[in-house]
């Protein structure tokens, strides 16, 4: 699908997430901002906002002087035919135009795309063109008309439904049952007329057009770039029919380039733009440029540009006036807490560094880490293998907005790798402690982190912990053996601070124990605790959370990562966070459950 995962935002916004406000600097993403939706128009000052197209606010009506018939009698005479790459939205919209065009005239018009065999004529037939089609008479028209704006209109034997996005399509395909046709008798037949032409008239000028073709740029790419740089090109070569040149960006410096990358170019080193994890596309006189922050791969800018920017057809076109800043990170769930829940709880592996040669690349890793916390916005978090490296970049980019629990294991600076941080602006600590297993094969990851925690809203308390069991690093039997004791140790544990603080539990952990498991049946035994996964009111995704670095998990599939509680709250939401993002970032997905006080 395309090409886009779009650009990071430049400036600050403020969000609003469980009544609270913040500023989040949001990382970006300079391919994202290429692709995402044509919202993105909006932003030739420099803003993060998608904003939508906004309205067509006028439109010209020109009366034809012979009037075209398209249907008789129930049978049609015109065809209706989309781009045989056409995007979601616009065969989407194709599909909702080809049925009423049936409901309302009555005739049995037929569909299909604008494929033709060797040696077709591609004038001939009697066509209404939805969305931009490999005819001539679609590209004609298209040069005409504005980004935001639309068209409906003859050219010789073709009724085109024109516009650069799905939103505009859809005022176009309104205009045509509306202004275009009309149904009338003659002597006992039923007829349909194509009787007028309307422009819907906009504001913002499609950056190519017959002025200024893409036939006549190049694409330059930086050395990281190349590999996107020539997917771009494969699809604007697919889709027009067309090769368009790429260059590294040792070439001769020329007028009319797109520039992808960290390029050499002056247009793609201007300071402030972009941030770690963001994603950039903006215009800069006759160049475009794409580029994103540091923790961003450049590959992924392709789908991100296909996706927002071939939204009409798959040509490759945006506003002349484009200049848009967003965060690579797009969630696929809900991120705002659920309708009737109290707080958030989230539990999340980050991988730390030390484990393998894929992880050492923190920075590359941050990007993903944060802004999944950030979007999710927990009041509290269980995380996992958080090293002093972790720690450092953590507490620098969320510091704001989250304190940790217990950071030290062992009284040492080593720290301690199984975290636990909550929200300041939603939720204060009480108490603390840090409980070591008796046995363990590392002391600053086998532990028990408990935080008592207050609502800031209403007073309620809460405890939430955090641990993570022996992984099979010797033999399985005596591993397995070691966390059987330490799920003995937790569940006693457990019961101490039911007893002591009577006040609901939630459980966070990477427990190394699928549900199949001798230790997860040793947790489950106590029968005041429950899993969120199985109890929740509301299941979102239910997938395994360990994975490859940077591979979907399997679906439905047990986990060893898990949420449990005990009864004095009631699971609203549970989900497992599976972001194509996110899992770039940790062999682990993150999991995370909404909870409602009892």
């Amino acid at each position: 699908m395309a090409f886009l995962k779009l650009c990071f935002y430049l400036t600050c916004f403020d969000h609003r997430k469980n009544g609270i406000d913040m500023k989040i600097r949001l990382f970006a993403f300079i391919l994202i901002c290429i692709m995402m939706l044509p919202f993105a128009v909006a932003c030739g000052n420099g803003n993060n906002g998608d904003t939508t197209t906004p309205d067509t606010t006028s439109s010209e009506v020109e009366e034809l002087t012979e009037k075209i018939l398209i249907a008789e009698n129930g049978k049609a005479i015109y065809k209706l035919i989309r781009s045989e790459f056409a995007t979601s939205g616009f065969y989407s919209g194709y599909n909702d135009f080809l049925s009423k065009l049936k409901e309302t005239t009555g005739a049995a018009f037929s569909g299909g795309d604008d494929f033709l065999r060797k040696g077709e004529d591609k004038s001939a037939p009697l066509e209404i063109l939805f969305g931009t089609t490999n005819r001539p008479e679609c590209k004609e028209l298209y040069s005409s008309i504005s980004y935001d704006g639309y068209a409906v209109k003859s050219i010789g034997n073709k009724i085109i439904i024109a516009a650069y996005t799905p939103e505009r399509a859809a005022d176009a395909a309104k205009a045509f049952f509306e202004e275009c046709i009309e149904m009338t008798e003659e002597n006992g037949v039923k007829k349909v007329y194509y009787v007028k032409n309307v422009i819907g008239e906009g504001t913002e000028k499609p950056f190519f057009n017959k002025d200024n073709p893409i036939s006549e740029y190049k694409i330059i790419y930086s050395k990281e770039a190349e590999a996107a740089a020539k997917a771009i090109a494969k699809r604007i070569s697919t889709y027009n029919n067309m090769e368009i040149e790429v260059c590294p960006d040792s070439t001769a410096v020329s007028e009319k380039e797109i520039l992808i990358g960290n390029t050499n170019r002056p247009e793609s080193k201007e300071k402030g733009e972009i941030t770690n994890g963001e994603f950039l596309i903006k215009v800069s006189g006759t160049k475009v440029v794409i580029r994103v922050g540091d923790s961003v791969d450049i590959d992924d800018i392709v789908e991100i540009v296909a996706s927002n920017y071939m939204k009409a057809s798959p040509d490759f076109n945006f506003p002349a006036s484009l200049k848009t800043v967003r965060n690579m990170f797009v969630s696929n769930d809900r991120t705002e807490l659920s309708d009737g829940a109290d707080f958030r709880v989230m539990s999340f592996n980050i991988l730390s560094e030390e484990w393998d040669e894929s992880a050492r690349d923190i920075a590359g890793r941050t990007a993903g880490v944060v802004e999944c916390i950030t979007a999710y916005a927990p009041d509290v978090i269980g995380i996992q293998e958080v090293s002093v490296k972790w720690y450092k970049i953590l507490k620098e980019h969320i510091g704001d907005m989250y304190e940790f629990v217990n950071t030290d294991a062992n009284g040492t600076k080593n720290g301690c790798y199984t975290g636990l941080a909550y929200k300041k602006a939603t939720v204060k600590l009480i108490d603390k402690e840090l409980t070591y297993y008796t046995v363990y094969n590392s002391k600053r990851l086998r532990v028990i982190n408990m935080g008592l925690f207050e609502t800031i809203k209403d007073g309620k308390r809460f405890i939430v912990t955090d641990t993570h069991f022996n992984a099979n690093h010797k033999d399985e039997k005596t591993e397995n053996q070691n966390r059987i004791q330490q799920a003995t140790e937790f569940i006693a544990k457990i019961d101490k601070y039911r007893k002591t603080y009577n006040c609901p539990i939630i459980m966070t952990g990477d427990f190394n124990s699928s549900e199949n498991t001798q230790p997860y049946g040793v947790i489950m035994s106590d029968k005041l605790i429950s899993e969120t996964k199985y109890t929740a009111q509301t299941k979102g995704k239910i997938y395994s959370t360990a994975h490859a670095l940077g591979s979907m998990p399997g679906e439905g599939i047990a986990s060893i990562d898990h949420i449990f509680c005990t009864g004095e709250v009631t699971p609203i939401y549970y989900t497992t966070v599976v972001d194509s993002y996110v899992i770039k970032v940790s062999d682990h997905s993150p999991i995370f459950c909404d909870f409602k006080f009892n």
